[in-house]
């Protein structure tokens, strides 16, 4: 939202906007009613949640009324580029050609059928669109312009075998003026269909819309200009013939989209030889920068959101945000600055049923105030400033933040007027899910704020210009460790780049958004399993007893890309109590949940002690049993929460008679035995928990606990003498053994023990 105080001076820039319309297949999804004829459809609602599609279908009337309103006098825009949004879904969706400008959104492009035809209408000698979807498709292209091209354009198109004519696309033929219709042009090669026509004609467009609504044609990919009015009736003469909108985009707008699981490796492909480019285009930003091509354009979503939605005014005030029917129970929004607009806190606050926290630097209007205290929010006055100043009602965000003491804020709505760009620090130190932010003025400033934001693992995943200011947009972003919880399952970036060059890198780590918390992983397994979790995305908790060790393992995570807002380590005891309150309470302070338990920690020998007497029997009791079944009872209400899931490092001492290892293997049967026995219960509440059984496995755990590195030598040499697979273990491979059970690719095992042992348990004596 804008306060309407500034004058609309790029009003020529924004009257320029992309609009992509698709004709409607079986292979589409109904988003709901056309908004422009009024037809309705539900086709495959799979691919969009239910909640996402109910939302846009009572927008419908909304939508309808605010096109409506255009007449040949209507100068603004938002109500047309505000409220357009798609009509179907398209899993293919992505950009062709210059990233910055001549480029166009398209669908499925590599579903074209061979052979294809290709229209292109308005060359102005820039034909990356037309090289780029060649070199996918092999279409036939016929290219058409006004002017004479350059010899390096000539020469493109008869490389490709393409066409390229002279002629100014007009509402009747004059031949001798090089004037053709719209009808005429396609006459010249007498497709059958034509697959893809793109249009970049200046406002020719308008001439011969009814004749290009008539044509058969399959997608329409077409720069629309000038008034407002204009673009609305185009719109409806290409709806009343069965177009449908997949896309629209301002010019100077976009950010990249993906989700492995709909979207075709084609296309994730497209948009990973595009990253390099973007990189380049946004690092060129400076104070002296006053056009946005370079953000708006260049800017693509870092991960796809199943469930992206507007909600709020339809016009002005609404915010773009990922799947408000997944915010959970109870939940915490923080809305900054509200100018009297309050039609987005109401309707998430009729979804989600959150608390409100609401902040605004002027006294609001009795209207207002009743509204906040009808739904049991709070609304205060206070300015957002770098420091606090309470005599002039001025507060830091870290301090607006702490009147109300959250663990989490779920959804931060911000409309400050610049004012973000003071505190951009203390928002990206805060605990947040999703930031919905307007930002202003310098395309320098917007950009050095999202990197900001970025370096604390929030991502992009929408962004929309403002349609009466060029100086304005609003970015949504969402936290890595939110992305379970709201249905993310793809990045565009893997976990070993730095955050501000991260870009559309199409990777999703297995554990992204995740916590774990590992005991015993300042060496051997628990090393290697912290390592691999990190590495897979999720953010960790380290535990051990030596401070040296710990800070190793810190060292080889943060070595791999891994940023320290995802490493916490603890140090002490595992038996102690001191030290298992401190990882739980240290765990959600830093992180705000916990998904994922590995308790390896563990004792086999001691060098001090008689290994016959019952004082080691409780010494191995209390570090291998008590201290994991206390832990499980701290940490088991937060699992609880994120339906997580448990596992225990036994041993193959558990399942085989070992004599001289009596104590140790009696305390390793008692953990699997405590795992199978709580399976049923905690299942109930959605937590799974499984054991993984290692055999001899060359960790440093013998030499800890009293070995010589001679003896432990001589001792695995013995071990391995039974293996089948002639030798001992790897850290690495039990790790990988914990983390398949700990992650969703064994979301249907729960119960068991699982050994690692090369065949250990298998042995004969033949």
């Amino acid at each position: 939202m804008v306060r309407r105080v500034f004058c609309i001076t790029f009003l020529v820039l924004l009257a320029i906007s992309t609009i992509t319309v698709l004709i409607y297949s079986k292979k589409a999804t109904r988003l709901y009613s056309n908004v422009l004829n009024e037809i309705f459809c539900d086709e495959k609602e799979d691919a969009v949640p239910i909640q996402i599609l109910e939302i846009y279908r009572k927008q419908v009337e909304g939508r309808k009324i605010l096109l409506q309103l255009h007449n040949t006098a209507t100068t603004y825009f938002d109500n047309l580029y505000n409220v357009a949004a798609p009509e179907v879904f398209c899993p293919g969706l992505v950009r062709i050609g210059d990233l910055s400008d001549g480029g166009k959104w398209i669908c499925s492009p590599h579903l074209l059928p061979n052979p294809c035809v290709i229209y292109s209408l308005g060359i102005n000698n820039e034909f990356s669109f037309d090289a780029e979807i060649y070199e996918m498709s092999k279409c036939q292209i016929h290219a058409f312009d006004k002017d004479e091209m350059r010899p390096e354009t000539v020469q493109f198109y008869h490389r490709i075998n393409a066409t390229l004519d002279k002629a100014m696309i007009t509402k009747e033929t004059n031949v001798s003026a090089a004037a053709y219709s719209f009808t005429d042009v396609v006459q010249m090669y007498k497709p059958k269909r034509i697959d893809v026509l793109k249009i970049d004609i200046e406002g020719g467009e308008y001439d011969v819309a009814t004749q290009i609504a008539t044509t058969p044609i399959c997608q329409i990919l077409i720069e629309l200009h000038w008034k407002p009015y204009s673009m609305v009736t185009l719109l409806k003469t290409l709806s009343s013939h069965n177009f449908y909108l997949f896309h629209h985009e301002i010019n100077g707008g976009i950010f990249c989209n993906d989700n492995e699981q709909v979207i075709p490796v084609k296309v994730i492909d497209i948009y990973r030889r595009q990253i390099e480019g973007r990189r380049a285009l946004l690092q060129k930003h400076t104070n002296a920068t006053t056009r946005f091509r370079n953000i708006y354009n260049v800017a693509a979503p870092e991960v796809f959101c199943p469930g992206l939605v507007r909600i709020g005014d339809l016009s002005d005030g609404g915010k773009w945000i990922c799947s408000p029917h997944m915010i959970p129970h109870p939940c915490i929004i923080y809305s900054l600055g509200i100018n009297n607009e309050f039609s987005f806190d109401s309707e998430i606050y009729e979804i989600a049923k959150c608390q409100i926290h609401a902040f605004d630097k002027d006294d609001m209007p009795d209207e207002t105030v009743e509204f906040y205290q009808r739904i049991n929010a709070t609304l205060k006055k206070a300015m957002i400033a770098k420091k606090t100043n309470v005599s002039a009602s001025n507060y830091t965000f870290t301090d607006v933040v702490q009147m109300y003491k959250p663990q989490r804020i779920d959804v931060l709505k911000i409309d400050i007027e610049g004012g973000e760009y003071d505190v951009a620090e203390q928002i990206a130190a805060t605990p947040i899910c999703q930031i919905l932010v307007e930002l202003h003025w310098k395309p320098l400033s917007m950009v050095s704020f999202l990197k900001t934001l970025s370096q604390q693992n929030f991502f992009l995943f929408h962004h929309e210009i403002n349609g009466d200011y060029i100086e304005a947009s609003e970015f949504s972003l969402i936290h890595e460790s939110c992305f379970r919880a709201y249905g993310i399952n793809v990045i565009y970036g893997n976990q070993n780049i730095t955050p501000s060059d991260r870009l559309c890198q199409c990777v999703m780590p297995k554990f992204s958004g995740k916590v774990a918390i590992v005991t015993g992983s300042s060496n051997g397994i628990g090393r290697a399993t912290a390592i691999l979790l990190a590495s897979e995305g999720a953010a960790v908790t380290l535990h051990g007893r030596s401070g040296d060790d710990l800070k190793e393992t810190e060292r080889i995570i943060s070595s791999l890309g891994v940023p320290s807002e995802r490493i916490l380590s603890v140090q002490g005891d595992v038996q102690s109590d001191v030290t298992q309150k401190a990882l739980v309470e240290k765990t959600i302070a830093k992180f705000g949940r916990i998904d994922i338990l590995v308790n390896n920690a563990g004792l086999a020998l001691k060098s001090d002690a008689d290994q016959k007497s019952l004082e080691f029997y409780e010494l191995l009791h209390d570090v291998n049993v008590k201290s994991m079944i206390k832990l499980v009872l701290l940490v088991e209400p937060h699992l609880e929460k994120t339906k997580g899931v448990i596992v225990n490092t036994s041993s193959v001492a558990a399942l085989l008679p070992r004599p001289k290892m009596l104590y140790y293997s009696m305390s390793r049967a008692a953990e699997d035995h405590y795992m199978r026995s709580r399976t049923h219960e905690l299942a109930k509440k959605g937590i799974r928990i499984n054991n993984v059984n290692p055999g001899v496995t060359r960790t440093h755990l013998f030499a800890r606990d009293g070995m010589s590195k001679d003896q432990e030598n001589e001792f695995i040499k013995k071990l391995e003498t039974k293996v089948p697979m002639g030798r001992a273990g790897k850290p690495e491979e039990i790790a990988k053994a914990i983390c398949f059970l700990a992650s969703d690719d064994a979301s249907y095992i729960t119960g068991i023990t699982l050994p690692v042992d090369g065949g250990a348990c298998q042995f004969a004596h033949l």
